[in-house]
């Protein structure tokens, strides 16, 4: 779909005969390239590359029927090399990690870690949202309990965006739940492949 001219969406462009072999890019919808690979009897295979904002190549990685298999890297926005895992049919054989100025990372540890809320683990954030909640007078009038679930990410620099519900049982629960998580301070963000990285959660919000 477009508008004003533009795609109002990422979207999807294929070079394929019967959508089972061939292949394929995938575009934001600005037009800068988000990934692109080959299809080989429906399933990946070959060379998979993935891009972030502005062209910077974030992913390179070797693919064998729908599995990482071989070599996949990660890299800096300056191009440089931050992680190397040697995979066999999507499980890390072996890793390495590197620093932005090309040094060897000495703690592996630090190359992969779970954003924390106010230094704790997600199930703090759980609490914290629960202690906030404002049942909905009329979802209580009518005895409903149940849990909404929403999406939201932690972007590099902490801070949350795009809270979305994936699954509601009432418009007046989904706007409550959606409103004390849009309030949360910010967040230390998640280290991935030995990147600050923004990362997608999913959190179930219990009305009861």
């Amino acid at each position: 779909m477009k508008y004003n001219g533009k795609f109002s969406k990422e979207y999807l462009i294929y070079k394929t005969d019967d959508f089972r072999n061939g292949e394929c890019t995938r575009f934001r919808k600005n037009g800068d390239t988000v990934m692109h690979f080959f299809y080989k009897d429906a399933k990946r295979n070959g060379v998979f590359r993935g891009w972030k904002e502005r062209g910077h190549l974030y992913k390179k990685a070797f693919m064998k029927d729908d599995f990482e298999d071989g070599i996949t890297e990660y890299y800096f926005p300056n191009s440089k090399i931050s992680a190397r895992y040697v995979m066999e049919k999507g499980k890390v054989v072996e890793s390495n990690f590197w620093n932005e100025d090309g040094s060897e990372l000495d703690d592996v540890r630090l190359a992969n870690i779970r954003p924390k809320f106010l230094g704790k683990d997600e199930l703090a954030f759980s609490r914290w949202v629960a202690v906030r909640l404002v049942y909905p007078p009329d979802c209580a009038r009518l005895n409903i309990e149940d849990t909404v679930l929403l999406s939201f990410k932690i972007t590099a620099k902490g801070y949350l965006r795009d809270v979305t519900a994936i699954k509601s049982p009432h418009f007046q629960m989904e706007a409550e739940a959606i409103r004390v998580v849009e309030s949360s301070p910010a967040w230390t963000p998640a280290v991935l492949h030995n990147q600050v990285s923004e990362i997608t959660l999913v959190l179930p919000v219990i009305f009861k």
